[in-house]
């Protein structure tokens, strides 16, 4: 179970919803800059404010490519990485082509991917391959998570948040089990409680990706409050 203090170092604050507005972004960035999170995760069109409200912060933001399916084509994905990068994206979340991983096209998922990479490595941005685990069985969980390994990517993301599920639990055991701790296991989709979040990072999740960091963070308080009042 997290304590209070040390939830924060988990929360990654999601706001890559299509209904995003600016108010929510400055709302976004007060709170992962005045809770101490991890990061902020937004669009790309969102990166170059972002990084300006958060400046001085040290709080790095992270944007996605190809956003939530993979299915542009690969020349597209390095436009828009190194678009990103320019405006001050300092993690990238590459979304792996769903459609072609299911079809087996194992080694076009994974050019298409390491292109990307190279392109963020050039500029010291890490990788962080995504991809919705719901639209996969157990063999291509298991091939998805190591093109990931393959092309250097820093963490493993489960999910987007726009398929049928989020991140359980037993999907970052598997991972650990694979690869242990070469890559960062991050949880997202469908976070809302702190419950969830307890029995993601129980399973070994490095990272939780949430739109509900606030509610989240005040669940954790009034535990926190709840269980020093037991204790007196």
């Amino acid at each position: 179970m997290l304590s209070a203090s040390k939830l924060a170092g988990y929360l990654s604050h999601n706001l890559m919803r299509p209904d995003c507005s600016v108010s929510a972004l400055k709302e976004g960035c007060s709170l992962v800059a005045s809770q101490n999170l991890v990061s902020l995760c937004v669009r790309p069109c969102d990166v170059a404010d972002a990084e300006r409200m958060l400046k001085g912060s040290g709080k790095p933001v992270a944007a996605a490519v190809s956003f939530p399916h993979g299915g542009t084509d690969t020349s597209v994905k390095v436009a828009e990485t190194q678009k990103i990068i320019d405006d001050g994206a300092r993690e990238i979340i590459a979304v792996m082509n769903t459609g072609r991983l299911v079809s087996e096209k194992f080694e076009y998922a994974e050019q298409d991917l390491k292109t990307v990479a190279l392109t963020a490595f050039r500029k010291g941005i890490p990788i962080f391959v995504a991809f919705d685990s719901c639209f996969l069985n157990d063999r291509l969980f298991k091939i998805a998570c190591r093109i990931a390994d393959n092309i250097g990517a820093q963490g493993i993301i489960t999910a987007t948040g726009y398929g049928s599920s989020g991140t359980k639990p037993e999907e970052i055991v598997k991972i650990r089990e694979m690869l242990g701790t070469k890559v960062k296991c991050i949880a997202n989709g469908g976070i809302r409680t702190l419950e969830q979040v307890d029995e993601l990072v129980a399973a070994g999740a490095d990272r939780v990706i949430t739109a509900f960091s606030a509610q989240i963070l005040e669940e954790a308080a009034i535990r926190s409050s709840a269980s020093d009042l037991i204790t007196f």
